[in-house]
């Protein structure tokens, strides 16, 4: 299936193929990680599983705002991917995918992508062997009171009131172009 890719980190480069790794993750300190995800990791869960990447993303927050979604958006992750283990483990890890949207939505969610980059993201067409839809929503509009809840609702594939659909991307993802919208 092709679809888009946002590139905030600004590192892809067409022909490339993405796959998982436990790059600087040996098995004798880190042996639960190999344990779970044998397959190794993406950089999202290099990103959201670490307590040390999380302190360097505290770190790095220009505002207290910022620094805030970063907290959220930490636990958020912590708690979908805990639900995920114990109750839809068959559904790919947020953390051993990458992400993307379907051309037809990239335009009307380019507001919702960006939003606290400074740098413009880039959107790529990519290629995955293996996909799932899921509305992001659930992992934004929630309150702490409700993650649990919202994780169900995420990984049974549910709509929110406001569908932001993503689709997880199952490694290896090979990135073919850059994308151009010729509407």
């Amino acid at each position: 299936m092709t679809l888009i890719h946002v590139d905030r980190a600004r590192r892809l480069q067409a022909g490339m193929e993405l796959v998982l790794d436990h790059d600087g993750l040996s098995m004798e300190h880190f042996p639960q990680v190999h344990e779970k995800y044998p397959g190794g990791i993406a950089f999202h869960g290099h990103r959201f599983m670490f307590t040390d990447s999380f302190e360097r993303a505290i770190e790095t927050a220009g505002t207290t705002r910022e620094a805030a979604y970063r907290v959220k958006d930490f636990l958020i992750e912590q708690v979908f991917e805990a639900v995920r283990l114990e109750s839809y483990p068959d559904c790919l890890s947020r953390f051993q995918v990458i992400f993307a949207v379907a051309p037809q939505d990239y335009l009307g969610i380019q507001h919702k992508i960006a939003w606290r980059d400074d740098a413009v993201p880039l959107p790529w067409l990519i290629e995955s062997p293996h996909t799932e839809r899921r509305d992001m929503t659930w992992l934004r509009e929630g309150s702490f009171a409700s993650p649990h809840h919202d994780a169900h609702q995420y990984w049974q594939g549910n709509a929110s009131h406001d569908p932001y659909w993503e689709y997880l991307c199952a490694m290896p993802v090979r990135v073919v172009a850059p994308y151009e919208d010729t509407t």
